[in-house]
């Protein structure tokens, strides 16, 4: 099925490379956020 805009395989690829990004910018965030907070707390344990 297809209309002027695409066919839905087109869309259903955007959607999941747009997750993606959204997650790999979440995990780096995440990474960022835990060596922030080790490198001020300034311990490893």
């Amino acid at each position: 099925m297809s209309g002027p805009l695409g066919s839905w395989v087109d869309f259903k690829v955007e959607s999941y490379q747009g997750g993606g990004d959204m997650a790999a910018e979440l995990l780096g965030s995440l990474i960022d956020e835990v060596v922030a907070d080790l490198l001020t707390t300034g311990s490893f344990s």
